[in-house]
């Protein structure tokens, strides 16, 4: 069901991809072929803001979606977590096509190494999911659409503000790193730096010695460094991890909103007649049968209209049989008056 609505709505996918496209292209464009490294981590920044808060549109999805799930879900049509899973992989081709389209113009329009491609667009997809079905967690235990942009919206600025690159993480406040480390943005950013610095580069720019003599280190080090990146191995395996669990996560309270909190939902109301009707109060085939007649009253119209047919063709027969009679009474004993009035 997921996939024909999908493909109905051919509209809304073309405008999902333009827009991926003007996205890609921007980025690209920013970037094209830089060969200052310095700036390949601010590309990494507002590459993942887009992908990321291009994932809103999904809260007012979500809540039409949700409507349709009460009354199907009170029917019992199916359970909450086939749903919720039919509903994942009917998006899944649609943000994967976004994620790809993105990723090829920013990347390598902007000069990035062919190699590790696969890293990066992997991560962009992670991302992605990620973020769409945080938001559609929010949603399922969100009462109005105000109240559900107004959470999604303030999960991404936290995401923005502790994603270690407006603030990095040295200059975060011991209370406040928590946040660093639960929110998504740091572990993307950390994961496609390293995919990207840890390489030699283009031309083997990232494997110059810089610095002093005594201490020279690698030019792609020498720059995660100075971004507050953490330069120990494994950081890119963490986030495949960490956005995985965070996909999951967000996949279990999206189905626990939906089956247990049914927000705003509009039940059925029942009428005791002679014959059971289930309508809802505003529907209009409701009034328009409230106003017509029952059919006990239409049968017992159609038995009065019979019995007064009936009581007129009576009264008319007994009219005609006693002018009848008044006529032979004042017959004479002549045959001809006789034959007269018979005739």
């Amino acid at each position: 069901r997921h996939f024909q609505v999908l493909r109905m709505n051919a509209a809304f996918v073309r405008q999902r991809i333009i827009q991926a496209t003007v996205q890609g292209i921007m980025i690209g464009t920013i970037f094209w072929q830089e060969e200052n490294p310095g700036v390949r981590i601010p590309m990494f920044f507002l590459l993942v803001a887009l992908v990321s808060m291009g994932q809103m549109y999904i809260v007012n999805v979500a809540l039409e979606r949700r409507e349709v799930f009460y009354k199907h879900r009170t029917a019992n049509f199916y359970p909450t977590i086939v749903y919720v899973l039919a509903e994942l992989l009917a998006d899944l081709p649609q943000q994967v096509l976004e994620a790809v389209i993105v990723g090829c113009f920013s990347y390598f329009f902007s000069g990035f190494q062919s190699h590790v491609f696969y890293n990066f667009l992997f991560l962009l997809i992670l991302t992605s999911m990620a973020f769409s079905n945080t938001f559609k967690a929010v949603t399922a235990h969100m009462a109005s659409p105000a109240a559900s942009q107004g959470a999604a919206i303030g999960f991404a600025a936290l995401s923005f503000c502790f994603s270690g690159f407006l603030v990095t993480k040295e200059q975060i406040p011991n209370f406040f790193i928590w946040i660093y480390w639960l929110l998504p943005f740091s572990w993307v950013m950390r994961a496609l730096a390293q995919n990207e610095f840890r390489t030699s580069g283009p031309n083997g720019d990232y494997e110059k010695l810089v610095g002093p003599p005594t201490s020279e280190v690698r030019l792609g080090d020498a720059l995660m460094k100075a971004a507050g990146i953490d330069m120990a191995e494994g950081w890119i395996a963490g986030a495949y991890i960490y956005l995985i669990g965070l996909i999951t996560f967000s996949l279990t309270m999206y189905t626990l909103g939906l089956h247990y909190r049914r927000l705003n939902e509009k039940k059925p109301v029942v009428k005791e007649e002679k014959e059971a009707r289930f309508e809802t109060w505003s529907s209009p085939m409701a009034e328009r049968r409230a106003r017509m007649p029952s059919l006990d009253t239409v049968n017992a119209a159609k038995k009065i209209a019979a019995a007064i047919d009936h009581s007129a063709a009576e009264s008319v027969a007994e009219a005609r049989a006693t002018a009848a009679f008044q006529l032979l009474q004042n017959l004479s004993v002549h045959p001809p008056a006789v034959t007269i009035a018979l005739s």
